[in-house]
This record gives structure tokens, C-alpha cells and sequence, in this order.
């Protein structure tokens, strides 16, 4: 059964396997991204475009990024509907997301693409409490 972490996993290489992308924050970061992927300055407008966060990428590979997208969307929406998976996901996102020091889920559930009216108070209560009870036996 694929869970939360291995789903995730695989998301991640696929993202690292996408080509011509890369990430910049600086001048120098962003010249040697065009050289990694091979774009001239003078080809910037008709071969890069920015897909946000500081990231940028080849025009003709958007196609590839936005397949990616929507399956990723897809596969989370589909595990998600089991509710088991559901408070793993969760459990595991108010972890990440520092929830024993803020007591805040809204990061947690962003990352899931979910609003607090999507969970089962049920399970929203046993992912709380489980995120607890990790962090305070670290």
C-alpha cells in the first residue's frame, strides 16, 4: 500500500527528474542556471519562463511540469480518501510544520491541500494528539 511518505518520495525525484529547470536568488545563481540548461541571454523571452518562487524553465518542458502537477494532485486526492492515510498525512504534516510549539494547523493542512471543514474532527484530534506524543518522546 503506497503511504503518505513513500507518495511524497515519489513526487520529489520526479520533480528532480524534470529537465531544464532550476532555481535562482541571486544574478549568479540565474546565469548559471541558463548555462546548466543550456539558454543564451539573447534567448531568454523565447526558450525561459518563470514558474515562480524562484524558479525558472524551459518553455517546452511546462507540458511535462503541468502533467506532473495534476497526476501529484490527483494521486494525494485519491490517498487521501482513506482515512487511515488521511491521519498518517496529517500526523505527519503537523510535525513538519512545528505544530507542538504554534498549535496552528493551517501550514499542516496547506500542505495537503486541505481546509480544517475537509478532516473528520475525529481524526483531526487523534493527528494532534499523535504529533504530541512523537515530538514529546523525542
Amino acid at each position: 500500500m503506497q503511504t503518505y511518505q513513500k507518495l511524497k518520495a515519489k513526487h520529489s525525484q520526479q520533480w528532480g527528474e524534470l529537465e531544464g529547470i532550476f532555481f535562482a536568488f541571486s544574478e549568479k545563481q540565474f546565469h548559471e542556471g541558463l548555462e546548466k540548461i543550456g539558454v543564451k541571454n539573447e534567448d531568454l523571452a523565447e526558450k525561459l519562463c518563470s514558474i515562480g518562487n524562484g524558479g525558472y524553465m524551459l518553455k517546452t518542458e511546462v507540458p511535462k511540469m503541468q502533467s506532473l502537477v495534476i497526476r501529484a494532485s490527483e494521486e494525494l486526492t485519491e490517498l487521501l480518501k482513506d482515512e487511515s492515510q488521511l491521519l498518517d498525512a496529517l500526523s505527519y504534516e503537523l510535525m513538519n510544520h512545528e505544530y507542538c510549539e504554534t498549535y496552528d494547523t493551517e501550514d499542516a493542512l496547506d500542505a495537503l491541500g486541505l481546509k480544517g471543514a475537509d478532516i473528520p474532527a475525529h481524526v483531526m484530534a487523534k493527528a494532534k494528539k499523535s504529533a504530541l506524543e512523537v515530538l514529546n518522546h523525542a
